[in-house]
Order: C-alpha cells, then structure tokens, then sequence
C-alpha cells in the first residue's frame, strides 16, 4: 500500500511529503506507479472529464517517475505535462524529452509562473509575459485565491495569491492578450487533437 511508510512515499508525519525533493529521494518507483494509478482512476471514477496529466511541482517528470506518468497519458489518452525545461531540472529526462519531439507527442515549447514572492503589479507582468510569449504552446501557472482569514493562515505569500487571483480577473488583460494575437487555450482541445490523430 502507498500508505506504508515503506512506500517512501510518507514522511515522518504521516503524510505525503511536502517537498518534491523528499520525495524522488525516498519513494519507491512501483508506489509512485501505485499512488498516481489510482488518482487517476479515481478522478474517472468520479466523473472528471480529465484533460491532462500534470507533473505537479516536477515530481512526476523525475526520470525515475516519468515512464509511469507516460504510460498512464497514454493509457488514458490524455496529454502529459512535460515541458523541455524539465530536461534543465532532471538532465538524465533530455533522452526522453527527445524521444517525445521526435514522436511528435505534445511537448511544451515554454513555462511562465507569475511570482509567489511579490504581489505588486502582477497585471502589468502578466501583460509583460504576453507581450514576450516565443513562437510554440506556453504553459501559464499562477497560484489564484480569495483573501480569506484561512488562506492568511495556511499561506505566508497569500497577498501574491490574491493578487494572481486579480490577474485571472483582469479585463485589462484579457483585452490585451486579445489585441496581442496570442491564442488562448486550455488542454481540452489539445486532450481533443490527441485523442482524433
């Protein structure tokens, strides 16, 4: 079971471990195959209408992890997030990166995050990053939350969560990306040219 701190997969505390590092340093690779099966059938199960398989934090993309998370995209149809900066991260992925280039598989061209460390004109820096956007599919991560007394307490950079949260809200963007020419799109039509090829 994942749950058995044999897995690797738990920390000291019982639970997940926060930090991806922990993580790739402790987890056994058929937990991790285990743990990110059954999130995924279970997501289904639901009734989720999954568009993608995300890499969150990097951790799936780890050479040692990324096998499993391929499989589990093609098993299921979905695109993988897999991005050429993660062969940066993990440079032992750049083998398999290729091999997905070469497989015309998706692969993302860019990864943009607005900050966690500094909430002030965070709408003018989302325009800035339009404005710079290279040739190819760009991955945009932010961080959105309402100011609440619970996020103040769980998340000491809140004041740049909310004001990620103001950005996603922002007209002033959206028509700024409009007049850019840049195309906005989630991955359910990319989930959808996958799925059709």
């Amino acid at each position: 079971s994942t749950a058995d701190p044999a897995s690797g997969l738990i920390g000291a505390e019982g639970y997940f471990y926060a930090a991806p590092a922990d993580t790739i340093q402790h987890a056994d690779e058929a937990a991790v195959a285990q743990e990110l099966g059954a999130q995924v059938r279970r997501a289904l199960a639901a009734g989720i209408d999954a568009t993608h398989l995300d890499a969150h934090m990097g951790t799936p993309a780890h050479p040692r992890f990324a096998p499993t998370h391929l499989a589990l995209a093609q098993e299921h149809r979905l695109p993988a997030f897999f991005s050429r900066y993660h062969g940066d991260w993990y440079p032992d992925l750049r083998p398999t990166l290729d091999q997905l280039q070469a497989e015309e598989r998706l692969l993302i061209d860019n990864v943009l995050m607005l900050p966690l460390d500094n909430p002030n004109e965070q709408v003018a820096l989302a325009k800035r990053m339009v404005d710079e956007l290279q040739p190819g599919v760009t991955v945009l991560i932010f961080h959105p939350a309402v100011d609440s007394p619970e996020l103040r307490a769980i998340a000491p950079d809140w004041p740049s969560r909310v004001a990620n949260y103001h950005v996603g809200l922002s007209i002033e963007l959206r028509e700024h990306i409009r007049n850019s020419g840049v195309k906005l799109v989630g991955y359910r039509p990319l989930r959808d040219m996958l799925r059709a090829a």
